[in-house]
């Protein structure tokens, strides 16, 4: 939860200066494709609706989603940034090939991104910088407790909602990687359910094993009275 706790406080952040970016900066469409017009929606509930299709949509114009002038910043370099960074941040330094190949996926997005002129590329780069910089300095924060003991009041006003989410962690998260208590238990029950079939299968096979040999044998049996009989 401390790890989910974080990461929606940084998407919050980066999310809330991307529409204050959106609404003092407005870019022109970066391809033709799009054809773009303005178009005012007058009730609430229009806007809601257009709201809720984008979320649904991901903002991807692969699902039908046609939006203008949302460009400074980059909504999908954040998101891969951010994934990224926590990746590598929660996982043991041992896992080397998922550190990798995040790191590989982030920036293949982002090429394909600019090579499918859904993006300019300062876009990228304002995304790029103001995500890594923001994890690394709410992690700076949140790793040494002196910024928290030092001037608490300065604290809540500078950072309000910094405090608040932080202020029962007081030690760092230790970088270690294990398997939610919901899956160990259901790892364990099929793992039950394995050892039972199987007990059950041994059972099966030395039953049917005893039924098996004595029909051969009473077939054997009875074809060998009847060559007495002859």
């Amino acid at each position: 939860m401390i790890i989910l706790r974080r990461l929606f406080t940084i998407i919050a952040a980066l999310y809330f200066l991307r529409s204050c970016t959106m609404l003092f900066t407005s870019l022109p469409v970066a391809t033709r494709i799009t054809d773009c017009q303005p178009k005012r929606l007058v009730s609430f509930a229009a806007r809601f609706k257009k709201a809720t299709l984008i979320f649904v949509g991901q903002g991807m114009s692969s699902f039908g989603v046609k939006t203008c002038g949302d460009y400074l910043y980059s909504g999908h370099t954040c998101t891969l940034v951010l994934a990224t960074h926590f990746i590598n941040e929660y996982t043991p330094r041992s896992y080397h090939l998922l550190h990798f190949v995040s790191w590989i996926t982030a920036l293949s997005g982002m090429f394909f991104i600019l090579a499918g002129h859904q993006h300019y590329s300062i876009d990228i780069l304002i995304a790029w910088v103001l995500s890594s910089r923001l994890f690394i300095y709410y992690h700076t924060l949140a790793n040494n407790r002196t910024f928290l003991q030092r001037d608490t009041n300065r604290m809540r006003i500078w950072f309000p909602f910094f405090t608040y989410f932080e202020e029962n962690i007081k030690t760092a998260i230790p970088n270690e990687y294990c398997l939610p208590n919901c899956i160990l238990d259901a790892r364990a029950t099929i793992n039950n359910w394995l050892e039972t079939i199987r007990y059950s299968a041994y059972w099966v096979i030395l039953f049917l094993f005893i039924i098996i040999t004595y029909s051969l044998s009473y077939t054997k049996k009875a074809n060998f009275s009847s060559l007495i009989e002859r």
